[in-house]
């Protein structure tokens, strides 16, 4: 969450326009704001989802009943 990250961050966009790219990320309380307030001031097209709704949709998708970091950012 620093201007070093959110630099990489933008390499790694800059492979797609930004037609292409719908971004979406979780509240986290105060911490998403500076990376929401640099990808629109870039005027990429984002959408903060409250947690409870992540939670309850990944409720209604699996049978898992953890929900972490960790196990969110696993590719598959």
């Amino acid at each position: 969450m620093d201007r070093e990250g959110f630099d990489t961050l933008l390499e790694y966009l800059s492979s797609y326009t930004k037609d292409e790219l719908f971004i979406a990320m979780e509240a986290t309380g105060i911490y998403h704001l500076p990376l929401l307030s640099f990808l629109l001031e870039l005027e990429f097209q984002c959408v903060v989802i409250n947690q409870i709704f992540i939670k309850s949709f990944i409720g209604s998708t699996t049978l898992r009943k953890t929900k972490n970091d960790k196990k969110d950012a696993a590719f598959k």
